[in-house]
């Protein structure tokens, strides 16, 4: 989140992605490759296809969905704490970062 809110700070976001990730110690190079991509071309198509489906449909940016489901309840606690609304929903192994 920290490199995404970063670049959506910046006058020019499409510019902002090697600064940022300078700033926040994120090597800049495989990011751009994917970016760049055949492959990245490919997954930005199909979260656009995700978005365009999505029920109800987003009225801003970030739309925050879980499981496949938009409430609220699901966007505030995503704003006030994601980590633990997804550690909380997690029916896997418990990741470490959960605690």
């Amino acid at each position: 989140m920290p490199f995404i809110y970063c670049m959506e700070s910046s006058v020019s976001p499409p510019d902002a992605g090697e600064e940022c990730a300078t700033q926040l110690g994120i090597a800049w190079q495989p990011l751009s490759h994917c970016a760049n991509s055949t492959e990245g071309n490919h997954l930005e198509h199909e979260a656009g296809l995700a978005t365009e489906a999505l029920d109800p449909p987003h009225n801003f940016v970030p739309w925050v969905t879980l499981n496949g489901k938009h409430t609220d309840a699901i966007q505030q606690q995503a704003e006030t704490n994601l980590l633990k609304l997804i550690c909380d929903t997690y029916t896997g192994e418990r990741p470490i970062a959960c605690g």
